[in-house]
């Protein structure tokens, strides 16, 4: 009698509990592609001579190169305000130490849209990355 009882239960609960599945939101760790480019003046432009490609690691370690490096440093990724931080180091191919912010526009498992700016947070491009890994 208790089995009439416990199996529609123990399958109720496997079924509900199976369904209720938590969103997961993407982060930046990965390598990323850039797509296209957005500036006030063109438009977006999609036929990048040079595309950029971006590596974030997970001990918020960052890369960057086209067709030569195009830098490296620490990151920071604030997910409230979607801001990153990147902090680049000098190194031997001309790269000079700065630091620049960008805002996540859109981030998806696939997709990246960052937002350039230069100091009085005036948009400069925003560029569209896609997820190579």
């Amino acid at each position: 009698m208790n089995y009439k009882i416990i199996l529609p239960l123990f399958i109720s609960l496997l079924f509900f509990s199976s369904s209720c599945k938590k969103d997961v939101v993407p982060g930046i760790v990965g390598k990323w592609m850039s797509a296209s480019v957005y500036t006030e003046r063109d438009g977006w432009v999609s036929n990048l001579r040079f595309p950029e490609v971006v590596t974030y690691e997970p001990g918020e370690q960052f890369y960057s190169f086209t067709d030569v490096p195009g830098g490296s440093g620490t990151y920071r990724y604030n997910r409230e305000s979607n801001l990153i931080e990147l902090q680049y180091v000098a190194d031997s191919y001309g790269n000079i130490a700065r630091s620049a912010l960008q805002k996540v526009e859109t981030l998806t498992r696939d997709k990246l849209i960052v937002v350039n700016f230069i100091s009085g947070m005036k948009m400069v491009s925003k560029i569209e990355y896609s997820r190579i890994n």
